[in-house]
């Protein structure tokens, strides 16, 4: 069933002209990821589709009795309201249903032989059920406890809460309203991992129909079906979700710049016959080539992807590589009056590496990238950072820009003396600044554009340790990606905080987990280190694992590698290495016990030069043992 269908659609502010010949057919079902760069048009596609705004051209049609809930960026509540309120008021069409139920059972109580009230009965129950309002209660404590708000603070007013949570409320209100048409503007914004998987596996178990525009492209690999794609003006639907788009679009543009190339060179080859025999004796061959070019339909060269920033980073002073840039010993950290969010931190961070922190928020991710970056001191433990390292801050909190200053100037404070004009705003072009962007002052700049002056005035001073916090924030596609290149070949040390999956797989060779209060650490990106850490916590969880480490521990006359008569007890650890040290010992315990056991075989003890290299093998055992023991109780044991 066609929900909604836009026909050459057009949408021009002025002389701008934003979309242009849009066709667009939304079925019930339908799971679309819109992108696109900034400025695009991808809102203006949204409020097409919601009829919020007439086309200037072409048609909008939509099936009747359409209900429709959208989630803008910014939200808005009436004063007063609080966060059950403010949910609930997506659900209203729920009420209004619910209210024609009790009016249906009340004229059906005076005349109970009405045919009419019995078949509105019937589908208005219909309507109500598969809206799920006998659930509505659930559901709402349900998603937003998934969203971030507990059940004791669901009677909270709105207009205490941040901007963020206030947009995690409008999305629970867009979530709840049994709407037949979800258009989610950026849901992703606002939350945190935790929350960006639990909004994907309820649109994965919903029965929901939505048009979603994201950056975030491992939530579009993981909830879109098909992908339009809005870029000058004009859309264009692909199937499959957002990397199967990626592929067939690289797919398309090879075939269709091949096909250009063709039709170039074939009209070439005939105009030069033409130039050359239209006077001899081939001229009626000749003017019969060149007609056929004219009626040839000229295939459009195509443009590739619209381009994004040329991010480049300067090396600064920093140690060489395998050295440690960055070493802590149970180390806590703790904001407000000593309220402790992580304790116990031991870590040591190399020179090269590009460390990604994750967790949910409000559990210190921030606060331990400003002590690591010496911007605030750790509350308790050690902290070292190499002398040689020089420091790079981006700020998600755009502190870095001051109102009133233009973006010239503000890349001009940074600079500092020396650098002239021309130097500047050539920089800044590179960051997709033009001629008179770069008077435009701070304050009116959008998120993307302001933390594309911030990436550029970052980039100026070279720098050999740098900390990233949140940097991908409304940044698009294109400048993601050219953020990602730039990291990738950066050759100092990266300690970054982000919640965007993709971003952290293609960059991050280390992944942090916070726990609070611990810390877990991981090698590789966010896939790699998410199943790492699964599997070893379901490895101590196994009764098996637990049953070795007991006769492990039995074989050693009663002591444990992991403790020493209880010592270092609630020692915050590196679980990874903990567990590789433990799969060493086990394996070198086995081994050990074949050999000896061979000692007692005909081809050992009557082949001298066997016993030989089976008792020596024993001896560089027993060695490397001691040593792992002695390394598994300085790691200590959660």
């Amino acid at each position: 069933m066609t929900l909604v269908l836009l026909e050459k659609a057009a949408r021009r502010f002025g002389d701008q002209t934003v979309l242009e010949g849009a066709d667009l057919q939304v079925e019930r079902g339908d799971r679309i990821g819109v992108v696109g760069p900034n400025g695009s048009g991808k809102t203006t596609l949204l409020r097409l589709v919601a009829g919020w705004d007439r086309p200037d051209g072409g048609s909008r049609r939509a099936s009747k009795n359409l209900r429709i809930a959208f989630l803008q960026q910014v939200p808005s509540f009436e004063r007063g309201i609080t966060i059950r309120r403010a949910a609930l008021s997506g659900a209203q069409g729920l009420a209004d249903l619910e209210r024609r139920l009790e009016e249906i059972h009340e004229e059906l109580a005076r005349d109970p032989r009405s045919k009419a009230l019995q078949s509105e009965l019937a589908r208005v129950q219909e309507r109500f059920e598969a809206l799920g309002g006998h659930s509505l209660p659930h559901r709402l404590e349900q998603i937003l406890g998934g969203l971030g708000f507990p059940p004791e603070e669901l009677d909270k007013e709105v207009e205490v809460l941040s901007g963020g949570e206030k947009a995690r409320v409008q999305l629970a209100s867009v979530l709840l309203a049994g709407a037949d048409l979800l258009l989610l503007d950026e849901p992703t914004n606002h939350l945190d991992l935790e929350g960006i998987q639990f909004l994907e596996g309820l649109l994965h178990s919903g029965d929901y129909t939505f048009l979603v525009v994201s950056h975030d492209r491992a939530f579009l690999d993981n909830v879109a079906r098909s992908i339009v794609e809005v870029d000058r003006g004009r859309l264009k639907r692909w199937k499959g979700n957002y990397s199967e788009y990626v592929r067939a679009r690289e797919r398309e543009e090879i075939f269709r710049l091949k096909e250009w190339k063709k039709q170039q060179e074939f009209k070439e080859k005939q105009e030069d016959f033409y130039r050359r025999y239209h006077y001899g004796q081939r001229s009626r061959e000749a003017k019969s080539r060149l007609k056929r070019v004219r009626r040839m339909e000229p295939l459009e060269k195509p443009q590739g992807e619209r381009r994004g920033p040329k991010v480049r980073l300067r090396t600064g002073e920093a140690p060489r590589r395998g050295l440690e840039v960055l070493r802590a010993e149970e180390m806590a950290v703790a904001v407000g009056e000593g309220r402790v969010l992580l304790e116990g931190v031991d870590l040591r961070v190399l020179a090269g590496e590009r460390v990604g922190i994750v967790g949910p928020n409000g559990s210190g991710k921030t606060t331990l990238l400003q002590v690591l970056a010496g911007r605030r001191p750790p509350f308790a433990g050690s902290l070292e950072r190499h002398p040689q390292a020089r420091v790079g801050w981006f700020d998600q909190e755009l502190q870095g820009l001051v109102p009133g200053r233009t973006v010239l100037e503000t890349l001009r404070d940074a600079a500092g003396p020396g650098p002239d004009d021309e130097a500047l705003r050539a920089h800044l072009a590179l960051f997709l600044f033009t001629k008179d962007q770069v008077e435009k002052s701070v304050e009116n700049l959008s998120g993307g554009e302001a933390r594309r002056l911030l990436l550029a005035a970052l980039t100026w001073n070279p720098a050999g340790l740098l900390f990233l916090d949140e940097p991908t924030n409304h940044l698009d596609i294109q400048a993601r990606e050219a953020l990602e290149e730039a990291l990738l070949g950066f050759g100092g040390t990266l300690v970054f905080v982000s919640h965007d999956r993709y971003f952290l797989d293609r960059v991050a060779t280390q992944t942090w987990f916070l726990e609070p209060p611990r810390l877990l650490a991981f090698p590789g990106g966010w896939k790699e280190a998410q199943a790492l850490k699964k599997e070893v916590r379901e490895k101590e969880e196994s009764p098996s694992f637990r049953e070795k480490k007991e006769e492990g521990r039995k074989d050693r006359g009663g002591s444990s590698p992991s403790r020493k008569d209880g010592a270092r007890q609630g020692k915050k650890v590196n679980l990874f290495k903990l567990e590789r040290l433990e799969e060493k010992i086990f394996a070198l315990e086995e081994e050990k016990e074949e050999l000896e056991a061979s000692l007692g075989e005909p081809r050992v003890y009557l082949d001298p030069g066997e016993t030989r290299r089976v008792k020596a093998r024993l001896e560089e055992i027993g060695a490397e043992l001691e040593e792992l023991y002695k390394e598994w109780e300085e790691t200590g044991s959660p």
